[in-house]
């Protein structure tokens, strides 16, 4: 937070004003006429002027005792207050900051709050774009060219009402920045040329690499910069900030908005008192309240202008204007909306049905941000929030406006709750319904007959009416949506009068031919010439004014069928002067421009026969681009030789295509403040663009316009332009290689020639990667091979086709096949890789098979002290085993082991037998190996492998006892006896088969396995013993699945306590206490008549219990 201290204004030309985005309420300079503008209002609804005539109007803020604040774009604040009329007056200047508004273009003073307390306290809070002392162009000297597309920073800045004035005016001290205190000039990227992408404004450097500038808001462009300031119900406040990068091409700048500690492209939420963020804040710093992230409610917005307040949950429901394709309507505390690397967008047409977030493809493209999105597409879409609603505008401009919830109940059910939200282009007010799930449906509202421009913001009044503001070159309006009811609606009053000023006696042709009513009754019409003379009937009459004077004509509209509703209009006409007349002597109409051209204009003005002095005529350029109108100031003087001619010049920037340009001056006569505005239109000279691929049909993006096109097509973008274009890397399974110029750089920019060029990018599919593994093989006869060819890699990303030719052997197109080779030899296996347009390559796998050799005395011991050892320790673990399953049936639970159950019984070796067989093999195995080892290859990749051994130790055990699922005949005996004798056979048959394959495993290293011949180093007997227990673990698995089958069909079991007198217990304690009941036991998931339990004990463990519980469920 940063206190102002007033300084002296500082001079200069006029600066740039316009916003393409605006909005204002304003009092009448002459009154308007009140007229309705909007078309297809529904039945009962009223469209009414309220005020009207202000210059560039851009917020309104309501004051608590019905009064309003109005901000005009340049930097002032007027104050209007209701009359008995219902009309609003003018009482003056709240406050004027011109000399800190940087109103060039979009930008300017253009949010504006009241603190909900007021007058206590009595805070006002302005958000504009921000001119630091001494940048450019406030030192512009006359002849000097300014650049349209200055840098320039932000601020939010807090006035106070002064209560001496009756808070009529603000208190030129006691100015407080909340947002922008680092707004300065030195952290300005180029305050001479904003559209220079080598700097970037508030980062430290000033480039995109550099790093986000505390409390520093960044508007290098001259459009996307600050936009809406609201109170949310809980007294925090919010504010909106764009990306502040260029809207017509693919910025790198745009970033910003993807990163949490810039303030560019978010809606921050502060404390009105400090500027600080709010803990309550998704990205809170409790370390740095000031911190830029800990302001930040969501982030990943392009332009978000104006926002809506939700009245009950207080959350910012967000119009975020969009670029190439989509507009959106987002909320959502916390989230990433993707912008730039993500746009829109509708999953499924039409309007209002499933939303998604899609990859924008200017960004996705371009070489500046490539990487930069391909890192949050990697995150997938759950990395971003898709809009609550989105429409698309890929058929021309638009301007998402998230207006107003009505929470009122004037209007009909219908409308309650719901959110009416604008497009300034398309000229448009819709509201948005929403289901118990929150799912928006849209439905159209009315529509605005201008063709100039449209509504930039609604907002409900005190009076919870609707009010609309329009905004347009010959000034703002603010208009009700107002509610009659009753099923009639008024008639709609539209009236002209030709001329309007001119010397008695004057002729005036009066027309009301545009006026209609709503529900398509016949009217009456009467007009009053407001000169005392009889009234006329006559739709459109002719009146001749005799005397010299001021008169309002009032024409009143009536239905001539009940309830005769009636609407009346004013034209104001003025008799006795002469109206002054603009002539503009260059350019001339229709005369064409380049990008970069400067363009010198030059006007002279007369009222009556009196040439007007150059200061009373201004200039105004009027940029149209895609639906919409961008009004911009021009600087003027007088011609050094005639004080009567305006002069001046300026350098057309680069605003996109579909663009033209319209040149005005306007002369103002005092005091009367009669006007009139002259216009040429300026036309763009085209160039010729041709976007083609080779093959044809592929995609190019026209970054400029932020749009993927189909090779060949044309663009026409305006001469002299910057554009750049870019390609996808890889396109329908083929690959860029070079542009047809030879460029290898997907991403090229260039200038736009007179005469036509052709871009033409050319791909190619590129040969796979064809990878073998191994890449060779060998050992003994019989040998097998097997192959993998998933390391082989395709340019295009195609899946690939193996195939696999082994000559004699056959052929396989398998991924990983096997080849067996029964006799010595060479051979080889190729491998060819297909993609998917019919690209190969292949490579050879060598195959060496041969013989082993004898294995000596030395040798051959070795091995046989080696099979001994494992086949003492499978003994040791049968008679284990074995003495488990006997003193589970005779109830001897004490030495079950830990588990208290025939597994753990295994695990604990209780009489140590296994633990003494693995430690005389231990001690056997290098004394009786070191000397000679035996050359067996028990390599990870063997027989003997552990892998391969419990695999085959698992098939064995279904050899042995067949498919777990298979039918085992049920006991017939009353008791667990013959289920007993069973298991019991089982467990000693498996052990036999362990026996069997610890020999087969260890027999077959011998034989050396399936693998290459082996070095000595390779041979590591313990690792067969490893592999042997391996196994034996698998096999024990699969029997112990099998025991857990058999158990389930023994069929009736005997008592639990009769089997066990007490649960499976590792202490005495437990023990005791099990035995004194054996119901208790239920606790261990064993009860009586079910199983498993007769072999497993009590499984107290296996649910979690503690060692030792049994206690009762």
């Amino acid at each position: 937070m940063r206190r102002w201290r007033r300084g002296t204004r500082r001079g200069g030309w006029a600066r740039g004003a316009a916003c393409g985005l605006a909005l204002g309420i304003a009092a009448a300079l002459p009154p308007a006429p009140a007229a309705a503008i909007l078309t297809g209002l529904p039945s009962g609804f009223v469209d009414e002027l309220v005020v009207g005539g202000l210059p560039f109007p851009t917020a309104v803020a309501f004051l608590p005792d019905d009064r309003l604040l109005v901000a005009l774009k340049r930097g002032e604040v007027r104050l209007y207050e209701r009359t008995p009329a219902g009309s609003f007056a003018e009482l003056g200047t709240f406050v004027d900051i011109r000399d800190l508004v940087h109103d060039n273009h979009d930008r300017g003073l253009l949010g504006l709050a009241v603190h909900p307390g007021f007058p206590s306290p009595a805070y006002v809070y302005l958000l504009y774009t921000h001119d630091p002392e001494g940048v450019y162009p406030d030192s512009l000297v006359p002849g000097a060219i300014p650049n349209s597309t200055p840098a320039r920073v932000a601020q939010l800045l807090r006035v106070e009402a002064d209560p001496a004035t009756g808070y009529t005016t603000a208190k030129a001290e006691d100015r407080v920045v909340l947002l922008g205190t680092n707004s300065l000039r030195e952290h300005i990227g180029s305050e001479n040329d904003g559209r220079n992408t080598a700097f970037a404004s508030c980062m430290a450097p000033k480039n995109t690499s550099g790093a986000p500038v505390e409390d520093c808001i960044p508007s290098d462009e001259n459009s996307h910069t600050i936009g809406t300031v609201a109170f949310a119900p809980d007294g925090s406040l919010f504010a909106t900030s764009g990306d502040a990068s260029n809207y017509g091409g693919v910025d790198p700048r745009a970033l910003r908005a993807q990163h949490l500690d810039s303030l560019a492209g978010k809606i921050l939420r502060i404390d009105p008192e400090t500027g600080h963020g709010l803990p309550d804040n998704p990205f809170y710093d409790a370390a740095s309240p000031n911190r830029n992230r800990s302001k930040v409610w969501a982030y990943g917005l392009r332009n978000p202008f104006r926002i809506a307040i939700h009245p009950q949950t207080g959350e910012p429901w967000i119009g975020d204007v969009g670029w190439s394709g989509w507009e959106e309507i987002d909320a959502g505390k916390g989230a990433n909306f993707g912008w730039p690397c993500y746009e829109g967008g509708a999953a499924t047409p039409p309007e209002g049905g499933v939303t998604t977030s899609r990859r924008q493809p200017g960004y996705e493209t371009s070489a500046a941000t490539a990487a930069d999105c391909a890192a949050l597409y990697a995150q997938g879409l759950g990395a971003v929030k898709a809009p609550v609603f989105a429409y698309d505008h890929s058929d021309g401009g638009a301007s998402a406006n998230a207006g107003a919830f009505y929470a009122g109940s004037t209007y009909p059910p219908p409308y309650r709750g719901a959110l009416f939200i604008a497009d300034y282009s398309r000229r448009w007010i819709r509201y948005l319904a929403f289901d118990a799930q929150g799912k928006a449906t849209v439905h159209p509202f009315a529509a605005e007959s201008s063709s100039t421009s449209g509504p930039v913001q609604i907002l409900t009044g005190p009076d919870t009416n609707l009010y609309w503001m329009k905004y347009a070159g010959s000034g703002g309006e603010l208009r009700r949506i107002r509610y009659e009811g009753g099923g009639n609606t008024p008639p709609v009053v539209i009236a002209s009068a030709t001329p309007t000023i001119g010397q008695a006696p004057l002729a005036v042709a009066f027309d009301a031919s545009d006026s209609y009513d709503p529900d398509t009754q016949s009217l009456a019409f009467e007009w009053d010439f407001g000169d005392g003379s009889p009234t006329s009937a006559e739709r459109d009459p002719e009146h001749v004014y005799a005397a010299a004077g001021v008169y309002d004509a009032v024409l009143t509209a009536t239905e001539t069928t009940a309830p005769f509703a009636s609407t009346d209009a004013s034209i104001r006409i003025t008799v006795g002067n002469s109206p002054p007349l603009a002539a503009i002597q260059a350019p001339a109409d229709g005369a064409t421009y380049r990008v970069g051209d400067e363009i010198a204009f030059a006007a002279t003005a007369t009222s009556g026969p009196s040439p007007v002095p150059a200061s009373q005529l201004a200039w105004e350029l009027r940029t149209l681009h895609n639906q919409h109108v961008h009004y911009g100031a021009l600087a003027s003087g007088a011609d050094p030789s005639d004080p009567f001619r305006s002069v001046g010049s300026f350098a057309v920037d680069d605003h996109g295509d579909d663009v033209r340009l319209q040149l005005c001056v306007t002369v103002t006569v005092v005091p009367e403040g009669f006007t009139d505005t002259q216009c040429v239109d300026l036309a763009p000279e085209l160039g010729h663009v041709t976007l083609a691929t080779d093959p044809l049909g592929l995609h190019v993006t026209y970054e400029d316009e932020g749009v993927e096109l189909l090779g060949p097509a044309i663009v026409r973008p305006v001469v002299g332009s910057t554009q750049t274009i870019s390609v996808r890397a890889v396109q329908e399974h083929r690959s860029f290689v070079a542009w047809a110029d030879g460029s290898t750089e997907r991403s090229r920019t260039f200038t736009v020639d007179p005469e036509p060029l052709v871009f033409t990018a050319r791909y190619e599919n590129l040969a796979p990667e064809a990878v073998a593994s191994p890449a060779a093989a060998g050992g003994p006869a019989p040998l097998t091979v097997t192959l993998d060819a998933s390391l082989s890699s395709d340019p295009e990303g195609d899946a690939l086709q193996p195939f696999w030719d082994a000559g004699a052997l056959g052929t396989s197109e398998e991924a990983s096949p096997s080849f067996t080779f029964l006799e010595p030899g060479d051979y080889a296996i190729a491998l060819r890789v297909t993609d998917q347009l019919g690209a190969s390559d292949e490579v050879v796998v060598p195959v060496s098979v041969g013989t082993w050799g004898p294995q000596t005395k030395a040798q051959r011991r070795c091995v046989r002290t080696v099979i001994r050892g494992v086949a003492a320790v499978v003994r040791a673990q049968r008679a284990s085993a074995l003495r488990c399953l006997a003193d589970a049936a005779a109830g001897r639970v004490e030495r079950l082991g830990p588990l208290g159950h025939f597994d753990g019984c295994l695990e604990a070796d209780v009489e140590g037998g296994v633990a003494r067989a693995r430690a005389r093999l231990a001690a056997d195995e290098p004394a009786a190996c070191a000397a000679e080892p035996p050359e067996l290859g028990l390599g990870s990749d063997r027989l003997a492998g552990a892998g391969a051994a419990s695999a085959e130790g698992a098939a064995l055990a279904r050899d042995l006892f067949g498919d777990p699922a298979a039918a085992v005949a049920p006991a017939t005996e009353p008791d667990a006896a013959r289920c007993q004798r069973a298991l019991l056979r089982q467990a000693s048959a498996h052990q036999e088969a362990v026996l069997r394959l610890v020999r087969r495993a260890l027999r077959a290293t011998l034989r050396g396995g399936d693998g290459a011949p082996p070095a000595a180093t390779d041979v590591e007997l313990t690792a067969g013993v490893a592999a042997a227990l391996q196994a034996n673990a698998g096999l024990a698995r699969a029997e112990r699945a099998q025991g857990r089958a058999l158990e389930r069909r023994c069929g009736a079991q005997p008592d639990l306590a009769a089997l066990a007198p007490g649960c499976a217990a590792p202490d005495a304690a437990g023990l005791a206490a099990c035995a004194a009941s054996a119901a208790r036991c239920r606790a261990c998931r064993v009860a009586v008549g079910t199983a498993p339990g007769l072999l497993l004990g009590c499984d107290a463990l296996d649910d979690g219990a503690p060692n030792g519980s049994c206690a009762a469920p």
